[in-house]
């Protein structure tokens, strides 16, 4: 290791180190650390992953009511797509996330360039 890039102690490992550490974990055991909601894993599953009815509302922080209103068949506003397996609404993330884009209103449209303040010195 070069004199001029030092790295704090522990975050660097030699390969064979790193590999005999993940070795000796099973995959099955759960992980320390936050849990993700679905209002976070909305976005980061795959999108032909499939999810049900309570994890769309907890991803959107809806109630079932809103839900009904957007996917039954006598909705007035646009329906968001969905299928049914046993009676259930099924719903592939992909899908929903491509609806929640093009339904979303902007409010407050995102800065495209750097705000820049000017400083006003004494003279």
């Amino acid at each position: 290791m070069s004199k001029t890039h030092r790295t704090p102690p522990g975050t660097m490992l030699p390969a064979g180190e790193l590999a005999a550490r993940l070795e000796g974990m099973d995959a099955a055991e759960p992980r320390e650390g936050p849990v993700m909601t679905w209002r976070e894993r909305l976005w980061v599953v795959p999108p032909e992953t499939r999810i049900g009815r309570d994890e769309l509302l907890e991803a959107v922080s809806r109630q079932p009511s809103w839900l009904y209103r957007h996917t039954g068949s006598k909705a007035k506003c646009s329906r968001i797509p969905c299928r049914k397996l046993d009676g259930e609404l099924v719903f592939l993330v992909g899908e929903v996330r491509t609806w929640l884009l093009a339904h979303e209103e902007m409010v407050v449209p995102a800065r495209t360039e750097p705000l820049v303040v000017p400083i006003r010195r004494k003279a």
